[in-house]
């Protein structure tokens, strides 16, 4: 739905965002408001990417981060923040594979996201699932720091369609790049990559050869965690959101790789199939799984 209040621009940037809109959400530009929310418009994840990659052109910015794009969903608040901070430099960046999802949630809960370290300078990424986890927690006390004093408790944990045990498909991931670095050098692996590349999945993602490294860097740090991990401790409840399979069986994804979640659920793990969906997060699937997702909260009390 649109805002009830319809805002025409006043300043150049808020010009320019009315220009970035129209064209992302196939409007005429005296369609477009200054009030309009990015949610309440139909923006998608790829749609931030968009935003993120037409803002960064049109204000010659080095990064409009995505979690800013979150943190002002209203464009005439986005606009100011980007007037605010022409000149500073950025300091998040990159949150949005659950963007789809947490537009059906918006003004009902909030949705906070844990973002993978090493997109910015003086970011490394991480070293070790320890350091990763230890990072996070620290993260979420900030935002909830009297959650254990009040005698609360996770009761809601919902692994969507992966497996507790990761760390032998990080050492498949493994092979591809031992592979590359036989052959290639690095810069020559990333143009490689670069040329084989479909040009409509990089228009897409708004890609760069600097901002494909960077991704790249960030992902192999996730990979390297993950090849030494095996999950510890418990929670009271698993609900474990599942679908069919890139490749092999659904039987055998759910019994040998998915059942062994209820060995870290302290009271019956559930185990719900959302079929008929590959990706469970994608545009085109998110609608039907939300319902899905919210029916679990609704079971668990929440």
């Amino acid at each position: 739905a649109r805002s009830v209040s319809f805002v025409v621009p006043s300043i150049e940037t808020e010009k320019v965002f009315i220009k970035i809109y129209a064209s992302i959400f196939k409007l005429v530009e005296s369609e477009a408001s200054m009030s309009d929310n990015f949610f309440e418009i139909g923006g998608t994840s790829l749609d931030a990417i968009w935003l993120e990659r037409e803002g960064e052109k049109q204000f010659d910015l080095p990064d409009i981060p995505v979690i800013q794009i979150l943190k002002h969903l209203v464009l005439s608040s986005l606009a100011h923040y980007v007037d605010s901070t022409h000149s500073k430099d950025t300091q998040m960046r990159k949150v949005f594979i659950f963007l789809n999802l947490a537009r059906y949630f918006q003004n009902e809960r909030p949705f906070y996201a844990f973002r993978a370290r090493g997109f910015d300078s003086g970011h490394p990424p991480f070293t070790s699932m320890d350091e990763m986890v230890s990072y996070y927690v620290a993260a979420a006390k900030r935002i909830q720091a009297t959650l254990e004093a009040m005698g609360e408790e996770v009761k809601f944990f919902a692994p969507i369609n992966i497996s507790p045990n990761i760390s032998y498909r990080m050492r498949e991931l493994n092979w591809m790049t031992a592979s590359l670095n036989f052959l290639f050098t690095r810069q020559q692996q990333l143009e490689f990559v670069w040329t084989l590349s479909p040009p409509e999945r990089v228009i897409e993602l708004q890609l760069t050869l600097k901002k494909l490294d960077k991704w790249t860097n960030v992902a192999t740090s996730l990979i390297n965690c993950g090849v030494d991990y095996t999950p510890t401790c418990s929670v009271s409840t698993v609900d474990v959101f599942y679908t069919t399979p890139f490749a092999g069986s659904d039987v055998d994804w759910l019994n040998n790789q998915l059942k062994p979640w209820t060995g870290w659920s302290r009271g019956e793990a559930s185990y719900i199939l959302v079929p008929e969906n590959t990706t469970l997060v994608d545009f085109e699937y998110v609608p039907q799984f939300q319902k899905t997702f919210r029916s679990r909260l609704e079971a668990r009390g929440l």
